[in-house]
């Protein structure tokens, strides 16, 4: 299945211009909010049973949990008290982010407005490298999807009920994220795995 809002041309050109580039070139960054009162989606329990799991009323305050996934791993992970805008979007990129970055890498972002931001551009390309915005509405095409995946999974585990927990909790999260991890990602997303030129 596939949104209706997809641009298959848009999507074959991506795949075309810039998916040719090495694994190792790329940092993908996105964000994805979370709260006080994650817990598991499945659990077991006796045959005749069904599985039950104490959740908190009050749904806590919204974390916004950003970050990049390069070829090596979590990148520059931060956490901010509410959701995304412009102005945290510039101060993630110039002072979290760029301070990361390598010249030649390939900073991909999905297109949501507040990502098409005039101050990341140049921070972005004055650290020497470029900027890529993704096809609309094609998360297959990122592999940070798979990786929040994996660290909302954690979050649900540890069940970090305070703010404090829950930043404990998401250390533990970009902790257990390896190496061998980002590279199945970038492989089930379809980026090549070729030594870069650059």
């Amino acid at each position: 299945m596939a949104a209706s809002e997809r641009d298959e041309t848009a999507r074959t050109d991506y795949r075309a211009t810039v998916m040719h580039q090495a694994a190792e070139r790329f940092v993908f960054r996105d964000e994805s909010g979370t709260r006080t009162t994650l817990t598991r989606l499945y659990g077991w329990a006796p045959h005749d049973q069904q599985a039950t799991e104490a959740v908190p009323r009050r749904r806590g305050k919204h974390t916004t949990f950003i970050a990049a996934l390069t070829w090596d791993g979590l990148q520059a992970p931060w956490t901010v008290e509410g959701a995304m805008d412009r102005r945290t979007f510039d101060v993630y990129i110039t002072q979290i982010l760029v301070p990361t970055l390598r010249p030649g890498q390939i900073v991909v972002l999905d297109n949501l407005s507040v990502h098409k931001s005039p101050t990341a551009r140049a921070a972005i390309e004055a650290a020497g490298c470029t900027l890529q915005f993704l096809p609309a509405y094609s998360p297959d095409l990122n592999p940070i999807e798979q990786m929040f995946s994996k660290v909302k999974a954690t979050l649900r585990r540890l069940k970090g009920r305070t703010r404090a927990a829950l930043l404990d909790a998401l250390a533990v999260a970009s902790d257990a994220v390896t190496p061998a991890d980002a590279h199945g990602w970038f492989i089930h997303a379809g980026y090549r795995l070729v030594a870069s030129s650059s």
